[in-house]
């Protein structure tokens, strides 16, 4: 009985319902039992979801979202837990490194600069640095040996100086040599020693000077004289230079140093036989001057004396070579 009565209930909502295929097929035309497009409203209500009988219990559809996929909500049909399936999203990809900008301009990294470093207080200093090895020089711990027992010891000081610039080592000859001055401040040989250091050195003002205090000291010094007449031809005031070395010839005239220095300033003064007496002389008073020998060799090129000019240049050659032997 439950049955008839259900059929009653569709037959009153639904009339068609008791009719069979064939019946409605020929009511309702061919067109029937096709399906048929949903309508705008029908649409709707799909978006806002429906109601749907699953298994004795209503379970209402969730709508589909506008983008992308939904998320699936799996029920079971039965009596069994509902299972969840949550999609996960993928891992985030890593940004690119940012670029730079088109006008932007790649320069290099600036090299680090080496600074140098301090030295260590084991490592000796400037003046240190240039003094020369006297290890096994018996002459040069003699000398340094006989300042430290007397400073005020004046030929040992000259001396010493005089190998230190033999060696180039101008500065140390120098400062010897003002060492000394400060014990003696009167002494005519360290004036002179000191005229002739700055000298070699190139520092022709100061050795004018000291040698001009040691003939305040000792007017008539042959060697002052003479060192102060060679600084004069190297500053190039040639006739007072003249002057002074004829002074020192007159006071030692057989000494070699003061007739060539003689001869190279009347030379340049174009009193070239007067210069070429002066050079025969050094000769003279050192048959071994080579110098002497080979500015007489260019004196007589200039006089047209070629065969004497050889002559000279050969034997300056040979005085040289045995000097250096």
């Amino acid at each position: 009985m439950p049955e008839k009565d259900g059929q009653a209930r569709r037959l009153a909502r639904d009339p068609l319902a008791g009719l069979d295929a064939d019946r409605l097929q020929e009511l309702l035309g061919e067109g029937w039992g096709r399906p048929q497009a949903p309508t705008p409203e029908e649409r709707a209500d799909e978006r806002k979801g429906r109601k749907r009988s699953m298994g004795g219990r209503t379970v209402e559809e969730e709508p589909l979202p506008a983008e992308g996929l939904p998320e699936i909500d799996a029920r079971a049909v039965d009596e069994g837990p509902v299972v969840e399936i949550v999609e996960t999203p993928p891992p985030p990809r890593p940004e690119p490194p940012a670029l730079p900008e088109p006008s932007a301009r790649l320069e290099p990294e600036p090299r680090a600069r080496l600074e140098p470093e301090p030295p260590s207080r084991t490592e000796p200093a400037a003046a240190d640095a240039q003094a020369p090895v006297i290890s096994g020089d018996t002459e040069v711990q003699g000398l340094l040996e006989a300042l430290r027992r007397n400073p005020r010891d004046v030929a040992a000081s000259t001396r010493l100086a005089e190998i230190h610039l033999d060696r180039g080592l101008h500065d140390l000859a120098l400062a010897q040599l003002l060492e000394t001055r400060e014990f003696l401040p009167d002494s005519v040989d360290t004036a002179i020693a000191l005229g002739s250091a700055y000298c070699r050195a190139g520092n022709y003002g100061e050795a004018q000077e000291e040698l001009s205090r040691a003939l305040r000291l000792e007017p008539d010094n042959p060697t002052a004289h003479r060192e102060l007449g060679i600084v004069l031809g190297k500053k190039g005031l040639y006739e007072e230079a003249i002057a002074q070395l004829r002074k020192a010839i007159d006071l030692v005239p057989g000494e070699a140093r003061g007739h060539y220095y003689l001869g190279v300033c009347l030379n340049h003064l174009d009193r070239i036989d007067e210069a070429a007496q002066s050079f025969e002389r050094a000769i003279e008073a050192d048959p071994n001057d080579s110098k002497s020998f080979h500015h007489l060799g260019i004196i007589w090129d200039r006089k047209g004396r070629t065969e004497r000019a050889r002559e000279m240049y050969r034997q300056a050659r040979a005085v040289a070579g045995t000097a250096r032997g």
